[in-house]
């Protein structure tokens, strides 16, 4: 049985406001990009964590925030 370490992608966009990228897994969280949310540092960011053996589960969750939104996406990888 494969057992999988899971992370996710956290895009937060405010209205007004360049937007963030975290990436938070158990007990290690990451700034990925503090400057921009657009849609292309967010396919890098996939990019690079697909490179480092993350799958991406599906299309991700958007739910609206404070003057803005946030996008999730739930990511795994197989636990070495």
């Amino acid at each position: 049985m494969t057992h999988y370490e899971h992370g996710t992608l956290l895009v937060t966009i405010t209205e007004g406001r360049p937007g963030k990228i975290d990436f938070l897994t158990t007990g290690d969280d990451e700034t990925v990009n503090p400057e921009s949310a657009s849609l292309r540092r967010q396919m890098d960011a996939l990019d690079v964590l697909s490179a480092d053996g993350w799958e991406l589960l599906g299309p991700p969750a958007v739910t609206p925030s404070q003057g803005g939104l946030m996008k999730e996406y739930l990511l795994r990888r197989p636990k070495a």
